[in-house]
């Protein structure tokens, strides 16, 4: 026995959400909607591909729920999505939405093709989503929770416009992003310009009447004077790093050894690792990540700190080096490139014993370690304000969409037909 069709009434008290329900107002020629009634969903498991068998080239692009807008390419014709374009891709896991006006390949994992009903237009749809704000559940799935949502609906004509204006706002900020991504990479080259230049006298802050420090480090332990592997000033020495230098390692300590309501900070590899009730540095020291990611980074502790085996703690005369001065000398010296090929990277003591270290006047090595400080502070503010810029046009990203979808970008013309007539004639289709 075939099902009855459901009237055009029936589908309209279906579809449309009772005034109120409805999360804020919009202009009168708007309409509320329930997701269902005007997004259907496709995943096309028969043809998806999973991501073992993508490839790196190919001649179908494979779209799935990863953040990348393509994830792999497959050359078999039998994974190719056949339906109509465009569609809008959900990572079901991951929460991305996409928008695929292209021919495509469907990855198996978690990806949900939506799109419109007929006599809508997608790509108003497309940003819409974007701006529902959903629970982040990690791994799990998300789709119900989009499918939960409702929806504000212009005419078709505002539709189009708004995604219009959207458009062209969008890009304009994205230019203003680029440009600030431009500058922001500017910065480690500029860190690095400075760095190099302390370490090559270069900052101006040498006093050549200041004798060297041959007689505090001792003659048998400098490699040269004046000399390195470039030109430096004539009050300068070079040793070897085992000659000037000690390190050992940190103490074993697990996660399960750690206290998260712990004052006392953990330094491993990578800087704060965890915390602790108590010490096993009692001043400041210099610390060198000495396995894994983070192989050769150089930080420097607090009083009262733990340091773990996954990093070196340095030691070393305060008659030959100024703390800070040490401090920024390893960074610049990359220790990362002591360490091993594998896969994990490792810096053993061995490897480090002859590389070359710069030993300036002490004075001079306050001088710099200063001057550096003040750059480098500098160099942070300004990155600063650029995170902050960044953060301020996402939020500006957020803020036209959010005034697109009450009917706030000035594109609204009230005397258009309202939107329950173009979803009257969406739902008219159902009954034919």
């Amino acid at each position: 026995m075939s099902k009855k069709k459901k009237t055009i009434e029936e589908l309209l008290e279906e579809a449309l959400l009772p005034e109120e329900e409805q999360p804020y107002e919009v202009p009168e020629n708007w309409i509320w909607v329930k997701f269902d009634s005007v997004i259907k969903t496709s995943s096309n498991r028969a043809s998806a591909i999973k991501q073992k068998d993508y490839e790196e080239q190919g001649r179908i692009p494979v779209i799935d729920q990863g953040m990348q807008l393509i994830s792999g390419y497959t050359n078999n014709q039998e994974n190719e999505y056949t339906g109509e374009l465009p569609v809008i891709v959900f990572g079901d896991h991951t929460r991305f939405l996409k928008w695929i006006d292209f021919s495509f390949a469907q990855g198996a994992d978690g990806t949900k093709l939506l799109k419109p009903l007929k006599h809508f237009y997608p790509k108003y749809f497309y940003y819409l989503l974007k701006i529902i704000n959903l629970p982040n559940k990690g791994y799990s799935r998300h789709f119900k929770y989009l499918r939960a949502s409702v929806l504000p609906i212009p005419p078709l004509n505002e539709q189009k416009r708004i995604v219009e204006k959207v458009e062209r706002l969008l890009d304009k900020i994205e230019e203003a992003k680029q440009l600030i991504e431009e500058a922001k990479e500017t910065f480690e080259l500029r860190r690095a310009a400075i760095l190099d230049k302390a370490f090559r006298g270069e900052l101006g802050t040498n006093d050549e009447t200041e004798e060297s420090m041959t007689d505090v480090v001792g003659i048998n332990k400098v490699i040269s004077t004046g000399e390195a592997l470039f030109k430096i000033p004539d009050n300068w020495i070079v040793a070897s790093f085992n000659s000037v230098i000690s390190i050992s390692s940190g103490n074993a300590l697990t996660k399960k050894n750690m206290n998260e309501n712990g004052n006392i900070p953990v330094f491993g590899g990578n800087g704060v690792t965890g915390m602790h009730d108590e010490s096993n540095v009692d001043d400041e020291t210099i610390v060198v990540g000495r396995v894994g990611f983070y192989c050769g980074s150089v930080h420097k502790t607090p009083k009262s700190a733990w340091v773990t085996d996954n990093a070196f703690k340095v030691s070393f005369s305060e008659n030959i080096f100024d703390k800070m001065y040490l401090y920024w000398h390893l960074k610049n010296l990359n220790l990362n490139r002591f360490s091993n090929s594998s896969a994990q990277p490792v810096i053993s003591g061995k490897t480090l014993k002859p590389v070359q270290v710069l030993i300036p006047p002490l004075k001079e090595q306050r001088r710099i370690a200063n001057k550096v400080e003040v750059l480098i502070n500098k160099l942070k503010a300004q990155q600063q304000l650029i995170q902050t810029t960044i953060e301020n046009t996402e939020r500006v990203n957020q803020s036209i969409l959010s005034q697109a979808f009450r009917g706030e970008l000035g594109t609204n013309d009230p005397s258009e037909e309202k939107a329950i007539e173009l979803l009257k004639e969406v739902l008219q289709e159902q009954v034919k």
